[in-house]
């Protein structure tokens, strides 16, 4: 998990969105749920730069991404120490695709 959040913070912008990519297939599973664990990978924080990125591609990945780590509510944490509702209202409200706006809709209702 490490290298692919590494690459999120210093990646080409195609690197961040196949290691964001990646990491919403992780995290969807439970196997690497802690391995994964925002609290302990630090992924949050990129992941929710990424949003702010006008890519379909960063923001759809990225979406999902933090989807599946905001199932969790001991995660949530880590969302709101990375400012990431404002990012994700902007993905639900701004630009992008449906599917991307779909996942940030259900990241903030997993906030909830």
């Amino acid at each position: 998990v490490d290298p692919l959040v590494q690459l999120l913070r210093t990646g080409t912008l195609e690197g961040k969105i196949l290691a964001a990519g990646a990491l919403r297939n992780l995290a969807a599973s439970e196997d690497y749920q802690v391995a994964i664990s925002p609290l302990r990978s630090g992924a949050v924080e990129p992941l929710v730069k990424m949003l702010w990125i006008r890519d379909e591609a960063a923001r759809l990945h990225a979406a999902g991404a933090l989807r599946n780590l905001s199932a969790k509510a001991k995660n949530q944490t880590a969302f709101s120490r990375a400012g990431a509702v404002d990012a994700l209202f902007e993905v639900v409200l701004g630009f992008g695709c449906n599917e991307g706006k779909r996942q940030a809709a259900w990241t903030l209702r997993n906030l909830n």
